[in-house]
């Protein structure tokens, strides 16, 4: 996992290749007519160490400042009343 200066996360990537080992059991699997079991092996993928890639999500965009609303009335105007 990367972070960012302001706390944003992000996940690393890295590409997978066939390996040798995997070819090998392709081929022996083949011309053997054995079941291919080496395939659900983790040594039949290598990985690519030269792609990596992070993935980190843009910032959020900020929110627009909303009037702030009283929750008291505002004074009226009291007409002088007739004495």
């Amino acid at each position: 996992m990367a972070k960012t200066s302001d706390n944003r996360a992000g996940v690393a990537t890295i590409g997978t290749k066939i390996s040798t080992t995997g070819v090998l059991d392709l081929v022996g699997g083949i011309l053997i007519l054995v079941p291919f079991l080496g395939l659900l092996s983790s040594g039949f993928w290598s990985l690519d160490t030269d792609q990596v890639a992070i993935a980190v999500p843009p910032p959020p965009t900020p929110l627009a400042p909303t009037a702030v609303q009283s929750d008291q009335a505002k004074p009226q105007n009291n007409p002088k009343l007739p004495e």
